[in-house]
């Protein structure tokens, strides 16, 4: 399928993300669908969880994007992740609670902190991590976490946009995802369907942008 990749979890009640054919995890957990039409951590207890959007290949500098939909303050955590690597719970995750967020570097499991302690989050807002040549930009609704800053970490040159969760963070879920190769161009969305000439009604929009 083209990207930009998305999915907004609906209809698939609880079960884990990767019985969808589009998603793939790596290790014993999974994040898992809800039956709020949205996703959390793994259902079965405690570990991580890093799933990748599976689907699609994405370019080495790529992005991942959800919108938060319910959020507390507990030892769970989710959010979007880049250069997720298949086969291993490794590459880079952006997670939040209520109070604060983290980002975080994963390598066959064990964490790294990249930066300082984010801002919280609340339900509505739209958490966002991109990654560019070295550098990763995490974002709270389209600006950069002014608390963690841009980071820089040269460990995974490649991989793929999805989700990373922190236990079972049930009160903590998140909807809406789109992954992306960064400066896509985005497809052209209007067309001209109307057979006449296009010069006969000035003025009037006919889905192009007139010298």
């Amino acid at each position: 399928m083209p990207l930009p990749a998305t999915d907004a979890f609906a209809g698939r009640g609880n079960n884990p993300l990767a019985n969808s054919a589009n998603w793939t995890t790596s290790g014993a957990q999974d994040c898992q669908t809800r039956d709020t039409n949205d996703i959390a951590g793994d259902n079965n207890g405690s570990g991580t969880s890093l799933t990748h959007w599976s689907a699609d290949s994405f370019a080495d500098d790529h992005s991942s994007e959800f919108v938060v939909t319910s959020v507390v303050t507990s030892t769970d955590w989710i959010g979007p992740g880049v250069r997720l690597q298949g086969g291993a719970k490794s590459g880079y995750v952006y997670w939040m609670r209520s109070t604060d967020s983290q980002l975080r570097r994963f390598d066959a499991g064990s964490q790294t902190a990249i930066g300082g302690t984010g801002e919280g989050y609340a339900a509505t807002d739209v958490i966002y991590l991109e990654i560019s040549s070295t550098t990763l930009d995490p974002k709270k609704n389209g600006a950069t976490d002014a608390n963690i800053g841009t980071q820089t970490d040269a460990t995974y040159s490649s991989g793929s946009a999805g989700v990373g969760a922190l236990d079972n963070s049930n009160n903590n879920r998140i909807d809406d995802f789109t992954g992306d190769d960064l400066g896509a161009a985005p497809g052209r969305t209007t067309f001209n369907t109307d057979p006449r000439p296009l010069g006969m009604f000035a003025g009037v929009s006919r889905g192009f942008n007139a010298p």
